[in-house]
């Protein structure tokens, strides 16, 4: 058509994506719009970033999943700013929590690289 624009196919609006962070398509270039685990610049998308999912065990202990790697992170005041809170040494998912291990009043998130 001598190089003029006949249709759109996609737009996509979005802000800005927190530092070291990229918007992608999930699956990619299909899905929807989502944050990534970490930029894959002129490669496939790697994935959404999702937060931990935290079960609850009938014998009292804890399962903590999350997927994309990232660091297990905790504090006993989620109002400090997350950069402040610690590491839990060796976490890997899933990380297991016995019954008693004194998660309760915890609180997890995950830092992503």
């Amino acid at each position: 058509a001598g190089g003029n624009l006949l249709r759109f196919v996609d737009r996509v609006e979005f802000g800005p994506a927190p530092s070291g962070r990229a918007w992608g398509r999930w699956p990619n270039g299909s899905g929807s719009l989502d944050l990534m685990t970490y930029p894959s610049f002129g490669t496939a998308n790697s994935g959404p970033a999702a937060a931990p999912v935290i079960t609850l065990n009938a014998d009292g202990s804890i399962d903590i999943h999350w997927r994309g790697g990232g660091t297990l992170i905790a504090t006993d005041d989620p109002g400090v700013p997350r950069l402040s809170w610690s590491a839990v040494i060796g976490a890997t998912s899933p990380y297991h929590l016995p019954r008693g291990n004194q998660a309760a009043g915890r609180f997890f998130s995950v830092r992503w690289p």
